[in-house]
């Protein structure tokens, strides 16, 4: 009715003690808390394991909250003024997490003051449409009850396993992007509640990938207590590892080099350029990620790289390779893909390429 009707106000609901409130604007949703604790503690998540805001920015921001009494919100806006794409993703986000809770109580009371609405600016704080988030909330609903069965409860720790490599090897098993962001995520053992807190992907495909992972053995269920023992050969946070191997394998490589008397300033320009290559991958997915955060906004693909840095999505810095070279952006009907032109330009063979098909920007 609210949606219907247009209304404003605040729809407050309680269920034991818990209590849920959703703000309206002209029957659209403006904000939506679901008790300072609990807001509190998702918002830490997904800032900093997400990398939005460092600890001490975080620490720094609650005090300022806990001094002035401005909401952590309100504070937040005003951090990523130069990045509001971000912000708004991570707002509409929060109101996502907050409805969805709600909509899986089964009894409660409610109370509707039309007179109870926040003082937010609607240019920072966009409203959403409510209509949208109620259907795509029961179809979540739907699609957790069919995962819970497949997943273990939700207070259980979970952590990527220290056989990673071989499991993926061994068994050929390809690892989407999704998962990929979910095991980037796992720098440390983390309850499947608090990862789905922390993860920016779909619910649902956060589920998906989670049940998929656990299935396959990357990812292992931690008992109460335990803490993961980790060898040299460990490979638990898999890509810094990865670095780090490739490094000293191409400290080695210098040496062994070198002992056949070939030039060391070469030697030592293969090893810079192996360890660009691995900075690459890391780069390339934050490029990734913001055009997911531009697509998502915006429901279009942007023209070029140059587009996310005047929307504020990337700085210009984050669109050059290792080598200062700007990255080029390619797409067709059937793919997008960003590609490095490698250590030397006139060389295609050692050009760098991520690829994704068009059902990433047409979904």
């Amino acid at each position: 009715m609210i949606f219907l009707e247009k209304k404003g106000g605040r729809l407050l609901v309680t269920s034991g003690k818990e209590s849920i409130s959703v703000f309206f604007d002209e029957g659209k949703i403006l904000h939506a808390e679901q008790g300072g604790i609990i807001d509190k503690r998702r918002m830490k998540r997904v800032l900093l394991k997400n990398q939005y805001l460092t600890k001490e920015q975080w620490d720094l921001m609650v005090e300022e909250s806990e001094r002035t009494f401005q909401p952590l919100w309100i504070l937040l806006s005003r951090i990523l003024e130069k990045n509001t794409h971000a912000f708004l993703f991570l707002h509409q986000r929060h109101i996502e997490h907050v409805l969805f809770s709600l909509l899986r109580w089964e009894r409660g009371e409610y109370e509707y003051n039309p007179e109870d609405v926040p003082h937010l600016d609607k240019k920072v704080f966009r409203p959403v449409e409510g209509e949208f988030l109620l259907m795509e909330g029961y179809r979540v609903i739907d699609e957790l009850k069919k995962l819970e069965s497949k997943l273990p409860p939700m207070e259980t720790k979970i952590f990527t396993s220290t056989e990673y490599n071989k499991i993926v090897t061994e068994n050929d098993i390809r690892v989407d992007d999704n998962e990929r962001y979910i095991l980037s995520i796992l720098e440390q053992p983390i309850s499947l509640n608090d990862l789905f807190d922390s993860s920016q992907i779909n619910i649902c495909e956060t589920g998906k990938g989670v049940e998929k992972l656990l299935s396959s053995g990357i990812l292992t269920v931690l008992s109460k207590g335990e803490v993961p023992k980790l060898s040299d050969k460990s490979t638990h946070n898999w890509r810094k590892h990865a670095v780090v191997g490739s490094i000293f394998f191409s400290v080695f490589l210098g040496i062994l080099v070198r002992t056949k008397y070939l030039d060391t300033e070469f030697a030592s320009n293969q090893l810079v350029n192996r360890y660009k290559i691995i900075q690459v991958t890391d780069t390339m997915n934050n490029i990734v990620k913001s055009l997911k955060f531009y697509i998502s906004l915006t429901g279009t693909f942007p023209y070029n790289l140059e587009s996310l840095v005047k929307e504020g999505y990337i700085s210009r810095k984050e669109t050059l390779d290792p080598w200062g070279r700007q990255f080029i952006l390619e797409k067709n009907s059937q793919f997008f893909a960003i590609f490095s032109q490698g250590p030397s330009p006139d060389d295609p063979g050692d050009d760098i390429y991520f690829h994704l098909d068009n059902q990433f920007y047409h979904e």
